[in-house]
C-alpha cells in the first residue's frame, strides 16, 4: 500500500530504483524474471528490502538470448535504430526474406517518436509493444517471452510512476544498462567469448575434411545433386501458359477470317444448308474476338 509506505516514511524512489534493478538482474544474472510484478505481488522489508511474491508468471530468458533482449533494451535507450534493428533481426524468427532497409525505416520512425522527449514522458513498454507489432508487420515470430517482458515492463512501469511520478523506468534502467554493457566488454567476458570463438573454429577444422572427402566421393561417383528453384518459377509459367493460349486462340482467329473470306469468293455453300458458310465462318471469327479482347481487357495488361 503505497500510503502506508509514506506514513512509514519509505524512501519511494529508492523503492523504485531497487525494483528496477532487482528486475533487471533477474532477466540478466539469473535469467529468470517475475512477469507480473504487481504490488499485490510485492512486499517491502525493513531497509527498503524488496520481496517477490506468488511467481505463478515466470518467464525464462535463456543464455544466448539475455545479450540479445540487452542490447534491444540499451538501443531503445540510446535511441540507435541499428542496434534495435540488429537485436530485433536477431531475436525474431522469419522464414522468409526481410526489406532489412523498410524494418529499419519503421523503427527509426517508431524512435522519432519518443525522440527528444523529457525521460518521465517515454513508455518504454509502451514503445516496446510498437516494436513487438513491427515485427508482426514483417512476419517475424519472436519469442514468448518478448511478450512476457512486455507485461512485465508495463505493470512495473505503472508501479513505478505510482512510487514516483518524476522518475521513469528509462531513467531507472540506463545506469543498469551501462553496467551490463561494461560487463559484456570486460576482460573475462572478452576471454570467455574468444575461448568460445575458438572452440567452435576448432569443430569446424576437425569435421571439415571429413565433409570435403563426403563431397568429394559424391562428385567422382556423379551422386551430386544441385537443387536449384526458382521462386517464382511458377508464377512465369502461369504467364507464358496464358499467353500461348492468348495466341493460339489469334492464330485460330486469323485462319477462320481467312478461311471465311475464300470460301466466300468462290462459293456459295452453306452450313447444314440453311447457314451460309462463309457467314457462319465471320459470326465464329467475331465470336472468338471478342472473347480475345474480352480477355486482354480483364487481364489489364494492354
Amino acid at each position: 500500500n503505497l500510503a502506508e509506505l509514506k506514513r512509514a516514511n519509505y524512501d519511494s524512489r529508492l523503492i523504485a530504483s531497487r525494483l528496477i534493478e532487482a528486475l533487471f538482474k533477474q532477466v540478466y544474472d539469473n535469467s529468470v524474471f517475475h512477469a507480473d510484478p504487481h504490488p499485490g505481488n510485492i512486499a517491502i522489508g525493513e531497509g527498503e528490502v524488496i520481496v517477490f511474491y506468488d511467481f505463478g508468471q515466470v518467464g525464462v530468458v535463456e543464455h544466448p538470448a539475455r545479450e540479445k533482449y540487452v542490447a534491444l533494451l540499451i538501443g531503445m535507450m540510446r535511441y540507435d535504430t541499428d542496434a534495435v534493428t540488429r537485436a530485433i533481426l536477431d531475436i525474431g524468427i522469419s522464414h522468409q526474406n526481410i526489406n532489412k532497409e523498410e524494418l529499419r525505416k519503421d523503427i527509426s520512425s517508431l524512435q522519432h517518436k519518443y525522440y527528444g522527449k523529457p525521460l518521465a514522458q517515454i513508455n518504454i513498454a509502451e514503445a516496446l509493444n510498437e516494436l513487438i507489432d513491427i515485427s508482426v508487420k514483417y512476419q517475424m515470430r519472436l519469442p514468448a517471452e518478448v511478450s512476457l517482458l512486455s507485461k512485465m515492463l508495463m505493470t512495473v512501469e505503472t508501479l513505478v510512476t505510482q512510487l514516483d511520478p518524476e522518475i521513469s523506468l528509462v531513467d531507472l534502467a540506463e545506469p543498469y544498462g551501462r553496467k551490463v554493457l561494461a560487463k559484456k566488454m570486460s576482460p573475462d567476458q572478452i576471454k570467455q567469448m574468444v575461448t568460445a570463438m575458438l572452440g567452435d573454429y576448432a569443430n569446424l577444422t576437425r569435421s571439415f575434411p571429413g565433409q570435403l572427402d563426403t563431397i568429394m566421393k559424391m562428385l567422382t561417383e556423379g551422386d551430386l545433386k544441385i537443387k536449384m528453384e526458382h521462386a517464382n518459377l511458377r508464377r512465369l509459367s502461369s504467364k507464358i501458359d496464358v499467353l500461348s493460349n492468348r495466341l493460339s486462340l489469334a492464330i485460330i482467329l486469323a485462319s477462320i477470317i481467312i478461311g471465311s473470306s475464300l470460301v466466300a469468293d468462290t462459293s456459295t455453300s452453306s452450313l447444314f444448308g440453311r447457314i451460309p458458310l462463309a457467314e457462319a465462318g465471320f459470326v465464329t471469327a467475331l465470336i472468338l474476338g471478342l472473347f480475345l479482347v474480352y480477355s486482354i481487357i480483364r487481364s489489364g495488361r494492354y
